[in-house]
């Protein structure tokens, strides 16, 4: 922003830049740059996935539960079991609450596409984080790479 000033001498008021302030060494800022990038790509892989029309959630705690169910899905469906069946534990049918809060039965099937999906999900990131990583470190700029887009969709619609 500049400022005004008045030159005494002169008997005149003059704009006077501001001087921009020295940039941080741009090793600085390519570390700001993929902090930022680390945060996106932590904030999409909990982001939840969509599967049959309702989306789940992917935080860490849901994942551990999800990995179980898939192999509980795999035991079953190896044992002769349909993909349509529920899922139980300790024979009571397992119905999942998905992020917008409605209930849906668990069947193998569905537990096998939401790993399948959060295993994309993962990689999706992970891809999009490592092309942003290359660039922020050919950059003499890294603060002016666009690293909001280009992302994987997740639950409320981030892009």
């Amino acid at each position: 922003m500049s400022r005004l000033s008045y030159d005494f001498f002169t008997g005149v008021a003059v704009v006077v830049p501001d001087v921009p302030a020295e940039l941080p060494p741009v090793a600085t800022r390519r570390a700001v740059a993929w902090a930022t990038v680390k945060a996106e790509r932590t904030q999409r892989k909990d982001g939840g996935v969509q599967v049959a029309g309702h989306w789940f959630q992917t935080d860490s705690d849901s994942r551990i539960q999800l990995m179980r169910l898939d192999s509980k899905a795999a035991a079953r469906l190896a044992g002769g079991g349909a993909p349509t069946d529920i899922l139980t534990v300790a024979g009571q049918p397992i119905y999942w609450k998905t992020t917008e809060n409605g209930l849906v039965p668990m069947t193998a099937e569905l537990a096998q596409n939401i790993a399948l999906a959060a295993e994309v999900l993962d990689a999706l990131a992970f891809a999009r984080a490592e092309t942003l990583r290359q660039q922020i470190e050919a950059s003499s700029n890294p603060e002016l790479i666009d690293t909001s887009t280009g992302w994987p969709v997740v639950y409320g619609g981030a892009q």
